[in-house]
């Protein structure tokens, strides 16, 4: 529920006939977010653009009625779904988000492969700088705060009162989050900066970019629920606390959704 509110936040920033030349260069804008941390020879960008365009296009024709299907239950139940709905839903989402990463696996792996040793070193030392770029709980309560207010208008000293708690209460799973990723990351560069890693590597190198919760520890496993149920329990939270104006508003967004992503679906890439 959660991943599919943020995702509801974001198509909303956009309008349909902008989101569609979106969708139509998202190769582009991949190429350009890859370049952000290594730079790619004509070949490599050449090989990013094709891949990126064939997994948009089984994306598209596999993926796009799933989210529509979503969106329906949404626009149904948001109002009355209970926790455990809820939780259902957001399970749906994230078992579809690794699925479809682990479509994706032999690609990502394939293109880390195709780095030379200056590339994948460059590569990593900017990912972890990235990684250490983390914003502090008042930048990220403004931040959440920003994307309700876009989405409900004008929030209520109460609603910013559960935001600010939420944004406090969410630093313990996020420094959990930070340190299972800077032990991934740590994998990975010992894979990648062998010289000739073995199959057992490579293997492991999938399964470290999925990140599937089958490939974590159970203690890991455990902290994503509780993460997630905490995430659940703040939207309920809010959503009882909603004015009809509010309601009627964030309705409003949902049908322009599902109106974009009917769009989306149609686009001819």
């Amino acid at each position: 529920m959660f991943r599919v509110s943020i995702v509801i936040l974001a198509v909303l920033m956009l309008t349909g006939c902008f989101y569609q030349t979106l969708y139509k260069n998202l190769d582009k804008l991949v190429l350009n977010q890859l370049e952000e941390f290594v730079d790619l020879n004509k070949a490599q960008k050449q090989w990013v653009l094709d891949e990126v365009q064939k997994a948009q296009s089984w994306h598209q024709m596999h993926y796009l009625s799933t989210y529509l299907q979503w969106h329906s239950q949404l626009q149904t139940d948001w109002q009355s779904a209970e926790r455990a709905e809820i939780y259902s839903l957001s399970n749906k989402v994230s078992r579809h988000w690794f699925e479809f990463l682990q479509d994706l696996e032999p690609v990502m792996v394939e293109f880390l492969l195709s780095l030379d040793a200056l590339q994948r070193v460059k590569f990593i030392e900017n990912i972890k700088e990235k990684m250490a770029e983390q914003q502090s709980i008042k930048e990220r309560e403004k931040r959440t705060q920003k994307r309700f207010e876009k989405s409900l208008g004008r929030l209520s000293d109460k609603q910013l009162k559960i935001i600010k708690k939420y944004s406090e209460s969410m630093s313990y799973y996020r420094q959990i989050r930070n340190l299972n990723n800077q032990k991934r990351l740590s994998e990975i560069e010992t894979i990648l900066l062998k010289n000739k890693p073995s199959d057992t590597d490579l293997k492991r190198l999938g399964l470290l970019i999925v990140n599937h919760p089958k490939s974590r520890a159970e203690y890991q496993v455990k902290q994503s629920e509780k993460r997630v149920l905490f995430q659940i329990d703040f939207l309920i939270s809010l959503r009882e606390t909603l004015t009809v104006k509010q309601k009627q508003k964030f309705e409003e967004q949902l049908i322009e959704v599902g109106d974009i992503l009917r769009e989306i679906q149609s686009t001819e890439l």
